[in-house]
């Protein structure tokens, strides 16, 4: 099968493997933890989020690396109103690079256009 984002050959197992290594990486020591919890809210959960969230639309770094693919997580998790979440992913950014001041001008930028204060 090809996909058709890219064209390219469709690899289950890849892009699990992707999603798997990324979901560690914004995770980290509770990496398994967390899949566990997910697992135990409903089994398919956990294998969506790794498979389809982090394998294929979050761990795609043509055109936005790891890093910056978390800033605009953060940004997406503010006006959800997930403070667990929110938490989670500024640690992730933090692991995957970013410094606090940049994890903190998201954190504003995001605020800012969910007040409408930006012109």
């Amino acid at each position: 099968m090809v996909s058709p984002r890219s064209r390219s050959p469709y690899d289950y197992a890849t892009i699990r493997a992707r999603g798997q290594q990324l979901f560690a990486s914004v995770y980290g020591r509770h990496a398994v933890t967390v899949e566990s919890k997910l697992h135990s809210l409903y089994p398919d959960l956990a294998e969506v989020i790794i498979s389809d969230s982090y394998g294929r639309l979050l761990s795609e770094t043509r055109y936005l690396g790891a890093c910056e693919t978390e800033l605009c997580a953060i940004g997406s998790l503010v006006p959800q109103d997930v403070p667990a979440q929110l938490k989670s992913h500024c640690i992730g950014a933090k692991r995957l690079g970013a410094s606090e001041e940049v994890i903190q001008a998201a954190l504003r930028l995001a605020k800012l256009i969910c007040t409408r204060k930006l012109g």
